[in-house]
């Protein structure tokens, strides 16, 4: 019902404007992937911001925020294997302590939604750092996972790995762009 409703809306929509009524599918179908594209691009935006607490709050030496912003069963997933949320939070507490975060930018991210409430946040990392005294790697291929709950996008699962392809540290190519389901 509410598909019809919505095609009957847009068919109404288009013969106010003068839309010649051979043009109604397409510039229907048009519309919805305008739309679809703004929501993508909405929530590429907010993902991104959700992202960006975590690197500020290692920039700034904030471990608060790997408490606050990550659900009680959330995990990093790392070379090491499953670290839930405790063991994430006690280690930015140490890793605040010992590393000086100069810069760091997060380039070609990448929405995929899942459903309403559920996205992946796919990015690049830059990073110039250094922990203990030694450089980090420079560039790390990042991935979130994000719910939905209680009106606010909170992480469930964050995950990076050094960028092998440093000259190729693009997900552009290899990603298609957002898309909704």
């Amino acid at each position: 019902m509410r598909k019809s409703s919505g095609l009957m809306f847009c068919l109404l929509v288009l013969l106010a404007s003068g839309t010649s009524p051979a043009i109604y599918p397409e510039k229907c179908a048009s519309q919805k992937r305008a739309a679809a594209k703004s929501a993508d691009g909405d929530m590429l935006e907010t993902l991104l911001a959700a992202e960006k607490e975590f690197w500020e709050a290692w920039k700034n030496k904030e471990p608060e925020a790997f408490r606050s912003n990550v659900r009680d069963d959330g995990f990093f997933y790392g070379e090491y294997g499953m670290t839930p949320k405790a063991k994430i939070y006690e280690e930015m507490v140490q890793a605040v302590n010992s590393c000086t975060v100069n810069s760091y930018s997060l380039e070609d991210a990448r929405v995929v939604s899942l459903d309403a409430n559920t996205a992946l946040l796919l990015y690049v990392a830059h990073q110039n750092a250094t922990c203990g005294g030694e450089p980090v790697e420079p560039v790390m291929n990042g991935v979130s996972a994000y719910v939905k709950q209680d009106g606010r996008w909170i992480n469930v699962m964050r995950s990076e790995v050094p960028a092998k392809n440093l000259h190729k540290a693009s997900l552009s190519a290899e990603i298609p762009a957002a898309s909704s389901r």
